[in-house]
């Protein structure tokens, strides 16, 4: 396999590092990189795990740095930056993880309670929940005292009829026309100027009878390699996938960054240590199993570039590439073809919350940062994210293409 060198994840094909005018820098040794990275305090520390660019000399008038990956020698170069050595981008991850595993850990499990500590499920019930349902509770057992008991369970009849009554009128109002002019047709959008870095997040856990699937789907993306940014999440305790994926070709688009082990072991953990790692203007996420269609990242580059700032995030239409194998798949495609083709666009259109799907959601990563990204000690991270971003002020639209899982 000549021409290609490991990295600890994956194999990648070996570039040469040197500059116009026969610059050749040295490769820094982890154990540099690891003081380097230790002396930075925590603004430039977010800073330079995003670049991938990480100053190790800073005088008066004087900085030189470190570019970690072909992707980051790049933009040093382009920006006119002193560099004095090179490194894997897995060198970084590897590094960061061994001097800041601890913060890092902290940061994707605790920064939304720091941030916004009223939207955190860090604890299951707030103090105004805890004294509602008492009150319902004191409430039930003094009605059951004085009542009867028929016209007790008649009256809880009545409050769940209403419940699900307000439910059937929710998708009885995403039949009627749009509140709201829809946006404008994806053929008269405009491209920025130049196509911004795109983040994609792919957390793995177990599912490594799909890998050859998924890197076919994610290879397929219509997007400048340069500009892509794809991180294959993997738990510290996970070494069939990691097996898995160290046999992968993986060119510059790809990292492997490794989340050590903690609690809670849950998807919103993973994908907010690995934002942390992120360079993209948008950042996307997609499950182990999903397809989505080649031309999506350009579709939701198109929509943001001619939206407002306050549009945070897209949802992308899921649907079933099986819907013919058996009866529970067609009722599942059916489902999400009324959920994802007609609730969620008409919600956004009356600018009401969305409660988002757990993959092929597209961010600004600015607002997503703002938000406090995702909560580790929430089940349903995705819906919570959804109507975390509209009580912050920000809006979500549904994007016109869709991801097949």
């Amino acid at each position: 396999m000549s021409g290609y060198v490991r990295h600890g994840f994956g194999r990648k094909p070996a570039s040469s590092l040197a500059g116009a005018a026969g610059e050749v820098l040295p490769r820094v040794s982890r154990v540099a990189l690891c003081d380097a990275l230790r002396r930075l305090p925590p603004d430039e520390l977010a800073l330079a795990l995003r670049r991938k660019i990480v100053p190790v000399v800073s005088l008066p008038g004087v900085f030189f740095y470190i570019a970690c990956g072909k992707p980051a020698l790049t933009e040093a170069r382009r920006r006119g930056l002193g560099l004095v050595a090179y490194a894997t981008a897995g060198d970084l991850l590897a590094a960061a993880r061994g001097v800041h595993r601890t913060y890092l850990l902290n940061e994707a499990m605790l920064g939304l309670l720091r941030l916004w500590p009223e939207f955190s499920a860090s604890r299951r019930l707030t103090p105004g929940q805890v004294v509602a349902g008492v009150m319902l509770l004191v409430g039930l057992a003094v009605a059951l005292q004085w009542l009867h008991p028929a016209h007790v369970l008649a009256g809880l009849s009545v409050a769940g009829g209403l419940f699900f009554l307000a439910v059937i009128a929710l998708r009885l109002l995403c039949l009627m026309p749009p509140g709201r002019r829809p946006p404008p047709a994806a053929a008269a959008q405009a491209f920025p100027p130049e196509l911004p870095i795109y983040s994609v997040l792919v957390p793995l856990h177990r599912e490594t009878a799909v890998l050859s699937q998924l890197m076919r789907a994610l290879r397929g993306l219509r997007y400048p390699a340069e500009k892509l940014d794809i991180k294959l999440i993997l738990e510290e305790s996970d070494t069939p996938m990691q097996r898995a994926v160290a046999g992968l070709m993986l060119d510059d688009r790809f990292e492997v960054v490794l989340v050590p082990a903690g609690l809670p072991q849950t998807k919103p953990r993973a994908l907010n240590y690995a934002l942390a790692f992120c360079r993209g203007d948008y950042v996307t996420i997609y499950d182990a199993e999903d397809i989505p269609e080649p031309d999506q990242l350009l579709k939701a580059v198109r929509r943001f570039a001619s939206a407002p700032p306050e549009l945070a995030c897209l949802q992308a239409q899921l649907t079933f590439y099986n819907p013919d194998e058996n009866w529970l798949t067609r009722h599942f495609t059916a489902e999400y073809a009324a959920l994802f083709g007609m609730v969620l666009p008409a919600l956004s259109s009356y600018g009401l919350p969305l409660p988002l799907g757990g993959t092929s959601n597209h961010f600004r990563t600015t607002a997503l940062r703002k938000a406090g990204a995702w909560d580790p000690f929430n089940v349903t991270e995705d819906a919570d994210l959804g109507l975390r971003l509209a009580r912050l002020g920000f809006e979500t639209g549904v994007l016109d293409s869709f991801t097949h899982e």
